[in-house]
């Protein structure tokens, strides 16, 4: 059956369901079931080992053959822009969408997967491809712990309006650093695969929109669209920093200062302004992971977060809604 926000909520805490539309090998060799408990016994590792416990409010894994279809469909149901995510890499294999009041009883996590990685994690024995699509799993459960805490501290309608500059600076910051910890637990799975593309895609992520972003103000100063341009730049950014934040993740858990320091010294060639904030994002993501959130966790990464607009040469201020936002790009 395809499961819609109703039936989801009717899903008592700590069960899971499993909803598939994808090839009819699912009826065979009992794989539906095996699957249903295979990440029912990894969510199991992850609450007890990584102390992830919110991960327990997954209540549905969605597998399809067409994933940007079924991510839309659950955005439309929960009043969400329609936006899929894609990166170098690929197109998105996965993605957790959690809604509620922030009490676990009545807050609620979905987990869309597309069928390849789900099919992955069937895979006899310990082959590099089974750990990747495990360490996928591992990252978006970690998704899914994360997200309630966000409700949790910042209550179920936390997202703010474009013109309120602060907290759309922790917005970014808490998307940033939710990344961090996700490829921090996911490395536990997945291991040293996957990571230096990663760190590459980092680099090339800060590379090309540094570059993009020049562009797109020189075309401003022609056209005076401002509206074209700061949506331009925030998506930009926000992608990047994601981006950061998943290698930095990765480099963390490899606990190697010399990678580390590579990985600061590639972006310094980009932009030496890059580089003094990625620095700092070390010590500010460490100072998160080991605190319980507040309204001001996000403060200091959110001031981190406003200095790659300066760098990048946009200077927003606002946080009055009738007054609204006023970006300088001198």
């Amino acid at each position: 059956m395809d499961h819609d926000k109703v039936s989801v909520e009717q899903i008592s805490l700590g069960s899971l369901s499993l909803a598939i539309n994808g090839s009819t090998i699912w009826g065979e060799e009992n794989r539906a079931q095996r699957l249903l408990d295979y990440i029912s016994s990894v969510r199991e590792d992850l609450i007890t080992k990584e102390q992830i416990p919110a991960c327990s409010l997954l209540r549905l894994v969605s597998v399809t053959n067409d994933i940007t279809a079924e991510i839309g469909r659950w955005q439309r149901q929960l009043g969400e822009p329609v936006l899929t995510s894609t990166d170098e890499l690929g197109e998105v294999v996965g993605k957790t969408l959690t809604w509620g009041d922030g009490e676990p009883e009545s807050t609620f996590a979905v987990i869309i997967l597309a069928e390849g990685m789900a099919l992955g994690m069937l895979e006899e024995g310990s082959s590099e491809a089974k750990s990747l699509c495990v360490g996928m799993l591992a990252h978006e459960l970690t998704h899914v712990h994360d997200y309630y805490r966000q409700i949790r501290t910042f209550g179920k309608d936390h997202l703010v309006y474009a013109a309120d500059w602060g907290n759309l600076c922790r917005e970014i910051a808490i998307n940033m650093w939710s990344e961090f910890h996700a490829e921090s637990v996911a490395y536990s799975y997945a291991g040293e695969l996957d990571s230096d593309s990663q760190v590459l895609l980092a680099v090339n992520y800060v590379r090309k929109s540094t570059q993009d972003i020049q562009r797109a103000i020189a075309t401003y100063r022609l056209d005076r669209d401002m509206p074209a341009l700061w949506s331009f730049v925030t998506s930009t950014l926000s992608k990047t920093l994601n981006q950061v934040g998943r290698a930095m993740g990765l480099l963390s858990s490899r606990d190697d200062d010399h990678e580390m320091e590579t990985f600061f010294g590639k972006i310094d060639e980009i932009s030496l302004d890059w580089g003094v904030i990625a620095r700092k994002l070390t010590a500010e993501f460490k100072l998160i992971t080991e605190t319980r959130w507040n309204i001001e966790t996000f403060s200091n990464l959110g001031q981190k977060v406003e200095r790659v607009f300066h760098a990048s040469g946009l200077y927003p201020k606002g946080s009055d809604e009738k007054q609204g936002l006023w970006v300088d790009v001198p």
